[in-house]
């Protein structure tokens, strides 16, 4: 329901420029035969600015292309050693590939039908300086929804029914109070009906991507006064906000008119077995930051869902339309399924997967597996996850001894503190001279890449699609 959006927003008109396609497509750095363009440089370094504290400037610029060239050259050495044939990864890259295509249709066939009025910005605007402490009521159906708004209507206390309606143990007790809340934190439907809402007067149910809530407003405030900063920011993104905030709103509807029409089919031995292994692997409570990632599980998350449910991978779990998921696709399409979804129950994630299949099968039918976007991010995410595969196998033997050890304090602190002794320091520079000694063997690596190879780099597109950005 609520989303640390602010990072996002700042950048949303920047990355949405970043996103457009040019006419041509120059290249950017040459790796012997090897090619980074331009559109590749921009998919990948939107992912750099939407990293937390990470400031946008040439010398970023540059850096990130070395780094580009490196993960290039690394991932081809990966693909040398067949690294890139693995069934688990090429699992990945299939699921990676599906969600590029359900992003291409968003922007081909959702967003153009996003229509809004200035006067929506106007009060978009204005309500993003102000905030609303907020308590609701929540049922997963808008039967069970209508029933509570039908006891609230017969004099029922609120208190009692959301010991009735939540299963947290702080919400049931604290009467559903979400606290304050602004207005970009919230689904359209949600905040259009807080922010017009009167103050304690409760809300007809109202439809979520997670089920039905019928809301409260206990009290609003609008800070006494807007800084430059603030004022700058909020007046910029409104426009962005709520075009995106229509547009999930636009899709959520799609994608649910789109399900009515389709067949599924469930296989409940199958699920049974992966609700069974899948349960004691999710204890990582859903947090706001997980809405920041494009991918929702970590690598080790990943890693233990795969090898507990790897033995089963070619069983169907469900089909949609015929089209069978097996238990390997529904873990690889877990990634890209909210986590808030996945750590709720298995058949909430499963519901996901499968509108996510749905979807998947729609931009198919439209040629969006065919869109350069879709092949450039798709290349990427391999790149990426191939480069990363081979560090970890030049990395995860690597150790420290004490010839290791004494080098490093030789160097590194003998001679700047020189009242402490080796043996009094040695577990405690463990740690730096194993990551000295791993960063001397990626280097040494790295220059072994490169001989024979010619790199040209050719910075001079970035800069002058930058400044073009700049000035629009």
């Amino acid at each position: 329901m609520f989303s640390n959006m602010k990072k996002l927003l700042a950048l949303f008109f920047l990355l949405s420029l970043f996103l457009a396609c040019s006419k041509k497509d120059p290249v950017v750095a040459s790796i012997g035969t090897s090619r980074i363009t331009l559109e590749e440089y921009k998919a990948a370094y939107i992912e750099v600015l939407k990293q937390p504290n990470v400031f946008d400037s040439q010398d970023l610029h540059e850096k990130f292309l070395d780094e580009m060239i490196e993960r290039r050259l690394l991932a081809n050495d990966a693909k040398t050693l067949g690294m890139d044939k693995d069934e688990r990864f090429t699992y990945r890259v299939a699921a990676n590939r599906d969600k590029n295509m359900r992003e291409v249709h968003y922007q081909q066939v959702i967003k153009p039908k996003i229509i809004f009025a200035e006067s929506d910005v106007e009060k978009t605007y204005a309500w993003m300086n102000e905030e609303r402490h907020i308590r609701h009521l929540f049922s997963e159906t808008q039967a069970g929804a209508d029933s509570l708004h039908q006891w609230l209507q017969q004099g029922a206390k609120w208190e009692d029914l959301a010991r009735l309606a939540f299963s947290d143990t702080r919400l049931a007790e604290n009467g559903g109070d979400l606290g304050w809340v602004s207005w970009e934190q919230m689904e359209y439907d949600l905040a259009m009906t807080a922010f017009t809402l009167p103050l304690k007067v409760y809300s007809q149910p109202v439809a979520s991507s997670y089920g039905w809530h019928i809301l409260q407003v206990v009290d609003w405030r609008k800070p006494p006064l807007l800084s430059e900063t603030d004022y700058l920011y909020k007046r910029r993104n409104a426009h962005a906000v709520l075009e995106s905030k229509l547009g999930d709103k636009l899709a959520l509807a799609y994608i649910g008119e789109l399900m009515k029409t389709k067949k599924i089919q469930v296989y409940p031995k199958t699920l049974q077995r992966v609700g069974a292994a899948l349960g004691p692997l999710l204890q990582r409570t859903p947090s706001t930051a997980d809405q920041m990632r494009v991918e929702q599980l970590s690598e080790l998350e990943m890693g233990r869902i795969e090898n507990s449910l790897w033995d089963l991978r070619n069983e169907p779990l469900a089909a949609l339309d015929g089209e069978t998921v097996t238990v390997a696709e529904f873990i690889a399409a877990l990634n890209y399924v909210p986590y808030h979804g996945v750590y709720k129950s298995l058949k909430t994630a499963l519901d996901y997967v499968l509108r996510d299949r749905a979807l998947t099968q729609e931009a198919r039918k439209m040629g969006f597996d065919r869109d350069p976007r879709v092949r450039i991010k798709t290349s990427l995410f391999e790149e990426n996850k191939l480069q990363m595969a081979r560090r970890l196998s030049l990395l995860a033997d690597v150790t420290v001894d004490d010839t290791d050890l004494y080098k490093y304090f030789e160097k590194h602190v003998k001679n700047s503190m020189p009242n402490i002794s080796f043996a009094e320091i040695r577990e405690g520079i463990r740690p730096d001279a194993l990551m000295e000694k791993r960063a001397h063997i990626m280097q040494t690596h790295m220059d072994s890449l490169r001989q024979g190879i010619k790199i040209v780099k050719n910075s001079a597109p970035i800069h002058a699609w930058y400044e073009s950005v700049l000035k629009r």
